[in-house]
């Protein structure tokens, strides 16, 4: 159901609808404490050694992306608590290796997560899952594509990459991390 609330923009009618696989830091960083989670973005993630040694290293079959998202459900597998905390401020420039090295659309981030999805909740749930992205991004099209319309840049350049994660998900056209166009 994540996928679902995540894909339709449901988390915008009701905030937090789209745990475990997409934390609402909007909705969670206007909270004043701590707040449980499934799990924590690597980007900023404090743990304690003897933690790490009980629950073995990050997943090398995930490159990139969902690293964090399985290594936070083998310590939930454990009885190991992650706390998100919303007071604390960390700057994570999202996506910039691809946009601004590379110059193309992250497509690596799907490849990773409908892998993910398929490992842990098998082939029926992952090609739901598939399906509520194809129509979350179809929805997403059609709006990022009234702006483009309008002449705002950055829905134009929403409009483009959107397309690219369409494309991927329905399994036509580039193939991950390709260029731009």
């Amino acid at each position: 159901l994540s996928g679902l609330a995540y894909s339709l923009f449901l988390t915008r009618i009701f905030p937090g609808s789209s745990e475990p696989l997409f934390i609402d830091q909007g909705a969670i960083g206007r909270r004043r404490r701590a707040k449980r989670v499934e799990w924590l973005s690597g980007a900023c993630l404090l743990v304690r050694r003897r933690l790490v040694e009980k629950v073995g290293l990050l997943n090398e079959d995930y490159f990139f992306y969902l690293d964090d998202i399985d290594w936070g459900q083998r310590m939930g597998r454990l009885g190991i608590a992650l706390h998100y905390l919303p007071w604390v401020r960390v700057l994570h420039d999202h996506g910039v290796t691809y946009r601004r090295v590379l110059k193309r659309f992250n497509t690596k981030w799907l490849e990773m997560l409908f892998d993910y999805v398929r490992r842990e909740r098998g082939t029926i749930e992952a090609g739901l899952f598939r399906a509520f992205a194809v129509l979350g991004f179809l929805v997403r099209f059609v709006y990022y594509g009234a702006g483009a319309v309008r002449g705002d840049a950055d829905r134009r350049y929403k409009l483009a990459e959107t397309a690219a994660f369409l494309r991927y998900s329905l399994g036509i056209g580039r193939r991950a991390g390709s260029p731009a166009g």
